[in-house]
């Protein structure tokens, strides 16, 4: 009951904050708004009740470690991107990068 009430004031502060006008209008955010809501709805809803399944008690948990490693590879591949892109090597990134959507995307279609 307690930890209900505690994710309910966590969903209360993140939808004021992804409501407010300055996030609303950034165009960062708009061009991120698709592939996080399609993050969320294999993460969440997929990821979660399997997680709840094998370990109920430490599900939360392991969703928040879920959670830091997708961050921490999207900081790897920020990092690539700002460092690497432009540097001679764009037809070979760019190859790459298509190969890896399209390897994601076979995954998010599997967990479906």
């Amino acid at each position: 009951m307690v930890m209900d009430s505690i994710y309910f004031v966590i969903f209360g502060i993140f939808l004021l904050l992804f409501f407010n006008k300055r996030v609303v209008g950034n165009s960062l955010w708009q061009a991120t708004i698709t592939p996080l809501a399609s993050i969320i709805g294999s993460g969440f809803l997929v990821a979660a009740p399997i997680l709840n399944s094998l370990n109920s008690s430490k599900s939360t948990i392991l969703m928040l470690f879920l959670c830091l490693i997708s961050y921490s590879i999207g900081v790897v591949i920020r990092w690539n991107i700002q460092n690497v892109e432009g540097k001679g090597n764009s037809m070979l990134s760019e190859r790459w990068s298509d190969i890896c959507l399209s390897l994601a995307y076979i995954l998010s279609i599997t967990y479906y």
